[in-house]
């Protein structure tokens, strides 16, 4: 997977510390990205509370429904977002998201 994500890509993962599905995915996220030795530096972290406020942080242009959500941005463009859960693994989805240019 190393050699899959596209050194054109950043993240952003909106999170919660209240919530299960966030403390795994979000876990499990920073599990891959270790072993792959991932910049991250390119990995922004917003945790929300149960109003989806973040303090200083404006969530509201990205659109936050549910946590957690990962958005995967490359090229400078959204090109894919796993909101609670991957559709077919984390992994597989992360990859997928940085084969595209993204759109705006």
């Amino acid at each position: 997977m190393k050699n899959r994500i596209s050194a054109n890509a950043k993240f952003v993962v909106v999170l919660a510390s209240w919530c299960s599905d966030s403390r795994r995915e979000v876990s499990f996220f920073f599990k891959i990205f270790d072993a792959i030795d991932f910049d991250q530096s390119r990995v922004s972290v917003i945790a929300v509370g149960k109003d989806f406020y973040a303090g200083d942080n404006d969530v509201a242009q990205y659109q936050i429904d549910k946590v957690p959500t990962i958005i995967c941005f490359h090229y400078g463009y959204e090109a894919g977002r796993i909101i609670e859960s991957p559709k077919i693994s984390l992994e597989k989805d992360l990859v997928d998201f940085t084969k595209r240019k993204g759109k705006n």
